[in-house]
C-alpha cells in the first residue's frame, strides 16, 4: 500500500509541474512562430525603405533633367541665324557636332555670343559655354550616359531636338526627349 500511495504522490508532482511551465517544444514553436514573424515584418520594412529610396532617387533624375531641358530650351529658342561668324557657318542657326555631343549657337539674350550646351564625358555632366566661360546644368549626383542633338533645318522655323539618358546610382535610367523652335523665326 505505500507504493499505491508513493505513485499517487508522484503523479500529483508530474501533473503539477506539467500545469505550471512550458515544455521545451511548446518554447521552440513559440519561439519559432516569433521568428518568423520579426523576419515578415523585416522583410516589409527594408522592402519600404528601398522604394523610398526609389522613388526619391527618380524625383531628383526628373527634377535635374527638367531644370537642364528647361535651361538649353530657353537658350536655343532665342538663337539667331549667323550672319559672319566663328561660332557656327553663316546662314545657319544651329551646329551639331555628333562626335563631341555638342550643339552650338548663336544666343541673342547673351549679346550675340557663341553659346554651346555639350556632355563632358569624364564627369558625366552636361555642361553649358558662353563666351569661353563653363557652367554645370547638371549636379554631380546625376550620372548623363547619353546626351544627343538633332537639328532639322526649316526655311522658317528651324526645330532642334534634345535626347538624354539619366540615372543616379542603381536606379534605371530616365530617358528624356523634347523637340525646341526658334522663337525668333528666320523669315
Amino acid at each position: 500500500m505505500n507504493f499505491f500511495k508513493r505513485k499517487q504522490f508522484s503523479r500529483k508532482n508530474i501533473f503539477k509541474i506539467n500545469s505550471d511551465g512550458f515544455t521545451l517544444v511548446e518554447l521552440l514553436v513559440a519561439a519559432g512562430i516569433f521568428s518568423i514573424i520579426i523576419i515578415a515584418i523585416t522583410g516589409i520594412f527594408i522592402g519600404a525603405i528601398n522604394a523610398h529610396k526609389y522613388v526619391i532617387s527618380t524625383k531628383i533624375i526628373l527634377s535635374e533633367t527638367e531644370y537642364a531641358t528647361d535651361f538649353m530650351s530657353r537658350a536655343l529658342r532665342m538663337a539667331v541665324k549667323a550672319k559672319d561668324s566663328a561660332c557656327i557657318p553663316a546662314g545657319t542657326s544651329y551646329q551639331v557636332l555628333e562626335a563631341e555631343r555638342k550643339i552650338r549657337f548663336i544666343n541673342a539674350l547673351e549679346g550675340d555670343r557663341c553659346q554651346e550646351f555639350y556632355l563632358d564625358l569624364p564627369s558625366q555632366r552636361i555642361k553649358s559655354s558662353v563666351g569661353g566661360i563653363q557652367e554645370d546644368l547638371t549636379s554631380p549626383n546625376l550620372s548623363i550616359s547619353a546626351l544627343k542633338f538633332s537639328y532639322a533645318p526649316s526655311s522658317s522655323q528651324p526645330i532642334v531636338t534634345i535626347y538624354l539618358e539619366a540615372r543616379i546610382g542603381n536606379v534605371p535610367p530616365i530617358k528624356l526627349q523634347t523637340s525646341i523652335s526658334q522663337r525668333n523665326l528666320n523669315m
